[in-house]
């Protein structure tokens, strides 16, 4: 019998394994790279207190398009394509996919934990400065350097504690000053607020009477009784015709605007509490029942938004501006330092598959490397110490959140035990060089500021938390005191 020809041939051709893209390796080692510092600059990040909201919001801006460019090197890889234009849309998507996670779970904190977390990121403050009554990170200075930021980016598991209760009251202590000076100067207030009014009426009445003037004088222009119209308005009001309202005040009354400009109620606007201007006031021009009682209600509501500004409680919380900011703080960085690691998980076993089948020649190989890094992850991750575990305080902490809350301890407790895979014993200084200098560095001078942030945890500058814990500290030359 003969055999057939192209089942011999089918049989006896070897598979070939095309060897890697060389520029696709270079992009996964690169990539690795970058994220590797990334990952370092958040765990550094998370031990500064000078950082302000909008340095944070640019590092979790970074952090987001890089997760997304290691993602779509993944799906790439995964699905075949190598398409410049697809690789673009698939980071586009993911990019989109984790902005969306990132503002969901800023949007779905309930206001009893914004709440909570408003004092409680007081509290973390004295913390990271050991300058709270038990000095519960003191352990990490004879641990390894990651070891405190780590602890830091699950500084939520905190809330099943009071300790935030003593920054509540210190804050509602300040509140309470507030309000009782404005109770205390509401007389001389009133009689500031009645010299602006009289002053406002007649510049009102006056430009209610140009303008009048005006829509005459506008009946003639370009007619041949216009220089005469003109005249005539010019000799009546004293003024020339055209004037803009500010104009107006500039000739009618100079000091006006100046006047309106000054400040009635002081505020603080480095913590978001607005001063209140003369020009700020309630001029309505029906006159309300008593003018003395429009101011008061006026202040009334002035003092509800100072209260929602520095101490608010759970119906105000989502009033005050920095609740996003502080709930960003301890929600963001355990979910950003996760998906770092799992983005260079992901490339760097895609990149061992890959090679692997290439050397041996056998697809299968490289499915088994795959599978063998994946187990022994795994294995490792069973056998490794939780971070948080390594002083009674923070262990009794995360074992109670475990209780209460399963999934969510178990999803967190990841980076708490993989991170020390991919850091030192002692920390990378020249990336916190480079944070200091892309954080400090004033680009219109070309130069470092006089006094350059120290390389510690204490207060260097005057972000979101530190204006706050300034206003409720007792130091008078705190710098961020307003």
């Amino acid at each position: 019998m003969s055999e057939n020809p192209s089942t011999s041939t089918s049989t006896s051709t070897p598979i070939t394994i095309p060897r890697p893209s060389l520029a696709w390796t270079c992009l996964i080692l690169a990539y690795l790279g970058v994220e590797w510092i990334y990952n370092q600059h958040l765990l550094i990040l998370l031990t500064l207190s000078s950082i302000t909201s909008e340095q944070f919001h640019w590092s979790e801006v970074f952090g987001k398009g890089i997760a997304a460019f290691g993602f779509s090197l993944v799906l790439m890889k995964m699905f075949k394509r190598s398409s410049v234009i697809l690789f673009a849309i698939s980071c586009a998507i993911v990019y989109s996919a984790l902005t969306w996670v990132f503002n969901h779970a800023i949007q779905s904190v309930p206001s009893g934990f914004r709440y909570v977390s408003y004092y409680t990121i007081l509290h973390r403050d004295k913390v990271v400065s050991l300058d709270d009554k038990d000095k519960v990170l003191a352990f990490a200075q004879n641990e390894s350097w990651y070891v405190a930021p780590l602890i830091l980016s699950q500084f939520y598991v905190t809330l099943q504690e009071n300790q935030w209760k003593g920054m509540e009251e210190s804050a509602r202590s300040v509140i309470a000053r507030e309000l009782a000076n404005l109770e205390k100067n509401k007389k001389k207030y009133w009689q500031q607020y009645l010299k602006a009014r009289v002053i406002r009426d007649k510049v009102e009445a006056g430009w209610y009477q140009y303008s009048e003037g005006m829509k005459k004088y506008r009946r003639y222009e370009r007619t041949r009784y216009e220089d005469r119209a003109r005249k005539e308005f010019e000799r009546r009001a004293n003024l020339p015709v055209g004037l803009t309202r500010d104009e107006f005040l500039e000739k009618v009354a100079p000091g006006y605007k100046e006047e309106m400009n000054k400040v009635l109620v002081p505020g603080n606007e480095r913590a978001g509490l607005k001063p209140i201007y003369f020009k700020d006031l309630p001029f309505p021009s029906t006159p309300p029942i008593t003018w003395e009682g429009l101011l008061y209600s006026y202040i009334k509501e002035k003092t509800k938004e100072i209260t929602a500004a520095v101490a608010p409680d759970v119906e105000n919380i989502r009033e005050n501006a920095r609740s996003d900011d502080v709930v960003s703080v301890l929600v963001i960085p355990p979910i950003s330092i996760g998906l770092s690691l799992l983005s260079m998980g992901m490339n760097a076993v895609s990149l061992v598959m890959a090679w692997g089948a290439w050397v041996a020649g056998r697809r299968w190989v490289g499915y088994a490397l795959g599978a063998g890094c994946v187990g022994a992850a795994v294995l490792g991750f069973s056998l490794a110490q939780h971070v948080g575990h390594r002083d009674p305080y923070w262990a009794r902490l995360h074992q109670g959140f475990a209780v209460d809350y399963p999934a969510v301890a178990a999803i967190s407790s990841l980076p708490m035990k993989v991170q020390p895979w991919v850091s030192f014993h002692e920390e990378p200084r020249w990336i916190r060089w480079g944070m200091e200098w892309v954080y400090h560095y004033d680009f219109k001078k070309k130069e470092m500021p006089e006094d350059p942030p120290k390389k510690t945890t204490q207060k260097q500058g005057c972000g979101v938390i530190e204006t706050v814990v300034a206003m409720i500290s007792p130091n008078p030359f705190n710098r961020c005191k307003g």
